[in-house]
This record gives structure tokens, sequence and C-alpha cells, in this order.
């Protein structure tokens, strides 16, 4: 998809083994690197939320954590009460996750759903 998006094919990826132009190659490998680079400063967005727990926090009715900067202690937190224990793992952690990403996936109005829909949208358009 990259290569589609970008307009590098397979082939100037990488310098060719069979041109024994060195200088040439790395011109071509640094100009498909400054293409790739482009590409992702101008088409690779991500959501309006420093972690992807703090966009599920605050979508969720529930307030989080005063001294969470990135919201994983926020799940941390809440499977102990869900599961009743005092040190989860973090298969623990990572099943409250998907707890909380259901809960988005059914509500349509959700900020966080929709700025997920929108990104996969923009990423059909182009593709």
């Amino acid at each position: 998809m990259i290569c589609k998006l970008t307009g590098i094919t397979d082939k100037n990826l990488a310098p060719s083994i069979i041109r024994p132009n060195k200088v040439q190659d790395e011109k071509v490998q640094k100009c498909n690197e400054l293409k790739f680079l482009n590409f992702w400063m101008t088409n690779v967005r991500f959501l309006d939320y420093s972690t992807p727990e703090i966009g599920l926090i605050e979508d969720s009715d529930d307030m989080g954590l005063d001294n969470d900067s990135n919201g994983k202690e926020y799940f941390v937190e809440k499977a102990k009460k869900t599961f009743g224990i005092s040190d989860p793992d973090s298969d623990d952690i990572f099943q409250i996750e998907r707890i909380s990403i259901a809960t988005v996936a059914k509500n349509p109005t959700s900020k966080l759903f929709n700025g997920i829909e929108n990104i996969l949208q923009d990423i059909s358009e182009v593709s």
C-alpha cells in the first residue's frame, strides 16, 4: 500500500545489486527515503489523544485517574476491581481494554469511534 501511495515501486526501495553505480544507487535510496518520510508526514494521522488508553477513558463516562498521564494505570486499577485481584497481569489488563473497545464500537456517536472511522475511510479512498 505504501508503494502505491508514494509511487515508490519495489525495485526502487533498495539499490539494485545489478547496477554497479554505487553513488547513483545511494542517491536513489536517499530520494526514496525522503518520499517515504514525506508520505508519512503528510498522510498519516493519529487520533486526538496522547495514547489510545486516554481516548478510551475520555470516551467513557468514567473520569479516569488524576495522576495517570497515559491512561495505563486506569486499566490496571479497573482490572483489579473487575477481577478482584491485587496484581493483574498483562492479559487481565488487555481484557479490560478489550471490553472498553467493544463499548466504543457499539457507540457510533463516540468521538473515538468517529475518529477511527474517518481514518479508515480516508485510507480506503486512497487505495
